[in-house]
């Protein structure tokens, strides 16, 4: 760390291994053991290029992954009360559900597009 001092939102002003403490703790709290698993974002890219864009699950085609953390202008109606969840799944750290949601022209069902993608949360 280069900097002399830390500060937070609240403009507290820390001591370098004041500072370091602070994020020795955050770090232990919420690292995992391995690499690429320490975020929703880095399990999110994990997911994707595991299941690809172009792969179907059960016959739908996963289009992009939604979670907390993608800012994505295309993804902007992230966590969609009205988004259809199936194959949900649970580990201790997150929840990963399958989901859908349509959109398009909703004046004929011949005219719906439904995205299919993978929703990722933390534990509440």
């Amino acid at each position: 760390m280069n900097q002399q001092e830390i500060r937070d939102f609240n403009n507290q002003t820390y001591t370098v291994e004041e500072g370091a403490n602070l994020i020795k703790e955050l770090n232990d709290r919420t690292k995992h053991d391995e690499d690429g698993y320490n975020s929703i974002a880095e399990l999110g890219e994990k997911v994707k290029k595991l299941f690809g864009l172009t792969t179907e699950i059960n016959g739908q085609l996963v289009r992009f992954i939604k979670h907390p953390q993608n800012n994505n202008p295309a993804n902007a109606e992230v966590f969609e009360p009205y988004d259809y969840g199936f194959e949900y799944m649970r580990d201790n750290t997150i929840i990963w559900t399958l989901a859908q949601w349509t959109g398009g022209d909703q004046s004929d069902d011949a005219n719906w597009i439904v995205h299919t993608y993978i929703r990722i949360e933390p534990i509440p």
